[in-house]
């Protein structure tokens, strides 16, 4: 009896996990949360399927000019979600979910075939980690729609979201849009600790201030006065979840 010829695992390219990347923030920008999700999971997970050994660095270097980030405001629909729930509560939650940051990042690429071509050959990590920021994000919001459970699901949105932290606070770059990024990171990050029950986020909320001071005179003042309010609140309410 012969043996049965294996199925070839098909390797989906970075451009198209790009284009679903970027369907799902729409999907998101319009308010279809699970629509958002269900794209962005299927991106996700098929990027972390692809191990590598090497990253591909002279593939990369060549790529640099040809992958851009940009960043998305989302909050206006989902962020209406969020305190419909909170608004349904008894009495009303006053929860650290309604200061999530509701940005999602958007990749582009020029449309010609070398450019697109370049950034295939690059490793799938290039693009992996802005799916992973964007997944981390809805999962915070689903958690802070779940009446009950939701705690699980901060949780996760935390572990996706450290090791991205980490990997964007050390770029060097004082772009507004790596400073809106950072800020972003490091005020989610806040939040899903409070939710988590984590009392103790005066160092987040340090760097958080840090930045702000540093790059304030770059950013637009209605950001600016966004993630001050944000410290504030987060720096001094006590965490629901630890009550709880």
């Amino acid at each position: 009896m012969d043996t049965p010829t294996p199925t070839p695992t098909i390797k989906i390219t970075n451009s198209a996990i790009i284009f679903m990347n970027n369907a799902a923030v729409d999907a998101l920008h319009a308010g279809d949360l699970e629509k958002g999700f269900k794209i962005l999971s299927q991106a996700f997970y098929s990027t972390i399927k692809d191990r590598h050994q090497t990253h591909n660095l002279t593939s990369a270097a060549g790529s640099s000019s040809s992958l851009e980030f940009c960043l998305q405001d989302c909050s206006r629909n989902l962020q209406r979600a969020v305190e419909k729930r909170n608004a349904m509560l008894s009495p009303p939650s006053d929860d650290s979910s309604q200061f999530l940051c509701l940005t999602f990042l958007r990749m582009e690429i020029p449309s010609d075939d070398e450019s697109r071509d370049k950034v295939d050959q690059l490793c799938s990590c290039a693009v992996a980690w802005a799916l992973g920021y964007n997944l981390s994000t809805i999962y915070a919001v689903m958690g802070a729609l779940r009446a009950s459970g939701g705690n699980m699901l901060f949780k996760k949105a935390r572990r996706m979201l450290m090791p991205i932290k980490r990997q964007v606070l050390l770029h060097q770059s004082n772009s507004s849009f790596w400073t809106n990024l950072k800020l972003c990171i490091l005020n989610n990050f806040i939040c899903m600790q409070r939710e988590c029950g984590m009392i103790d986020v005066a160092l987040a909320v340090q760097a958080m201030e840090k930045l702000l001071v540093q790059s304030r005179r770059h950013l637009n003042p209605i950001d600016v006065k966004k993630f001050y309010l944000s410290v504030q609140f987060l720096n001094v309410c006590p965490s629901i979840a630890a009550a709880a």
